[in-house]
């Protein structure tokens, strides 16, 4: 932890009363937690340039936090009436161009926080709300800022251990090696695809998500008996401790789980994971967000595939022997494949016609060893699939 004084500029739009109070609650308790802080409603007195203010304190700050908020949103966007909250829009214009002026340099510096009655929906695109860390505070309480605060003054909750010696090994006995299974033949052809319960579903009651959502499920046709509702109820707990584990859920993320007689969950505003009492497991998250749209990226979902796909793994469920996945992806307006260069482009075709969602059914099983063996490639195969798909239905 540094000695010298940690100086931040706290930038904000004045969308109501109750958020000018909020952002004033929110810098006092940082200030008493020994964080100078640079805010607009202390500097009183002489009469102010603000634009040249917020330049030179943003500037020479270490830090300068955004607060999320609607306002703030279309500040940062760029779809703000030219007349409306001039004061944000210059803050965050200049914000958008120091990011880019050096990248290395400012991505670090500028920390999104969104306050409570907030979402995160509501920081600007050039802060990247859903691939970058963000920081909701639940409680403007010193344990509801307590990453922040972390990050700010660097004390991470968790010290990496000293280096040790590298331990001696003794080789194994030497085994004949097994011949590699052809990956073609680990799929089971099934008379008939599974039921799949997909997220919009089930999804009402747990918060709905309007950005395009991927989502897996693994469902067996020799599920025999369903699960518990105690043992499903247990789930609450570990959906969350699985997901953060596998880093499908960030440690800095709000979550909400719970479960029915039917079905436990744990999701954020970025994705979720859910177990159903029939034995389906499922898993879902957002498509990277682009300066226009989304970009649905072969790589980017198989990779999203193997993240997903291994905690559904991780699971303590009963092992069936098969295992059967579907995907699939919604809404898909604004949807385009691309790759990362596309991420950042000003221009984008788009298709005039887009059907509600893609779905690749439950169709074909796997043995669940040779899943666990081989996520990448059952992940591959099925983002082609699904990009296939995308690419003959939607017009």
């Amino acid at each position: 932890m540094s000695d010298s004084l940690i100086k931040v500029f706290v930038s904000y739009a004045h969308d109501s009363q109750e958020h000018k109070h909020a952002v004033l609650t929110f810098a006092s308790l940082l200030t008493r937690s020994g964080i100078d802080v640079e805010l607009d409603q202390w500097a009183v007195g002489a009469r102010q340039d603000w634009s040249a203010w917020a330049i030179q304190h943003m500037i020479q700050s270490d830090y300068v936090i955004v607060v999320a908020s609607p306002q703030y949103r279309r500040a940062g966007d760029g779809t703000a009436p030219a007349d409306v909250n001039r004061g944000v829009q210059s803050e965050a214009s200049i914000l958008r161009d120091l990011l880019h002026s050096d990248r290395a340099k400012w991505l670090p510096k500028l920390l999104p926080v969104v306050l409570p009655g907030r979402t995160i929906d509501e920081i600007p695109m050039f802060m990247q709300p859903y691939t970058s860390d963000h920081y909701v505070i639940d409680r403007i309480t010193f344990s509801g800022v307590e990453d922040l605060l972390r990050t700010l003054t660097e004390q991470p909750a968790n010290i990496r251990p000293a280096l040790g010696e590298i331990p001696v090994l003794a080789p194994r006995p030497q085994l004949l090696e097994e011949p590699i299974a052809d990956p073609a033949q680990m799929w089971k052809l099934l008379d008939r695809p599974l039921h799949v319960d997909w997220r919009s579903e089930y999804i009402d009651g747990l918060g709905v998500q309007h950005s395009p959502t991927l989502e897996v499920h693994l469902t067996s046709p020799q599920q025999q008996t369903r699960l518990q509702a105690k043992r499903l109820a247990a789930f609450e707990d570990e959906l969350v401790d699985i997901g953060r584990q596998r880093r499908l859920f960030t440690r800095v993320e709000q979550l909400e789980a719970g479960a029915s007689d039917e079905i436990a969950w744990a999701y954020s505003a970025t994705g979720g994971i859910a177990v159903h009492r029939n034995g389906q497991r499922g898993a879902w998250t957002h498509l990277p967000a682009a300066t226009i749209g989304w970009v649905l990226m072969q790589e980017d979902v198989t990779e999203r595939l193997v993240t997903m796909i291994n905690t559904l793994l991780s699971l303590d469920m009963p092992n069936t022997g098969l295992l059967a996945p579907a995907v699939g992806l919604e809404p898909l307006n604004l949807v385009r494949i691309g790759s990362e260069a596309d991420l950042h482009s000003t221009s984008a075709t788009l298709h005039m016609t887009y059907p509600p969602h893609i779905r690749v059914p439950a169709e074909e099983a796997l043995n669940y060893g040779d899943l666990e063996a081989s996520v990448t490639e059952v992940a591959d195969e099925l983002a082609t699939r699904l990009i296939a798909r995308f690419r003959k239905e939607c017009r």
